[in-house]
């Protein structure tokens, strides 16, 4: 051991700095995921809230819902909007989790 330093590094390697730095970069690029999740996140909550208002605007126009899942509407129209918006935000879902 040389007189005069406090650790040892092989060969002038400072692995305790490598070993730090490499946390600091794997903290940084999880917060910043964490981040982008958080603000999709948002985003399909509000998307889902305003399905669930259509949803519940269709029921007191006079769309039923039966128990596993078959609908039966009074209005054709509104039934084909709703289904339009759910295969939309279905789509949208499926091609950003690919």
């Amino acid at each position: 051991m040389q007189m005069g330093k406090l650790c040892a590094t092989p060969f002038g390697i400072d692995i305790v700095g490598i070993t730090e730095f490499i946390a600091l970069v794997g903290a940084l690029v999880g917060g910043i995921t964490a981040r982008q999740r958080k603000a999709e996140m948002e985003r399909l909550n509000e998307q889902l809230r305003k399905i669930n208002m259509s949803l519940r605007q269709q029921a007191r126009a006079g769309t039923v819902y039966a128990p596993g899942g078959c609908v039966l509407c009074k209005s054709a129209g509104a039934l084909d909007t709703t289904m339009q918006q759910l295969q939309q935000h279905n789509a949208s879902t499926h091609s950003k989790l690919s």
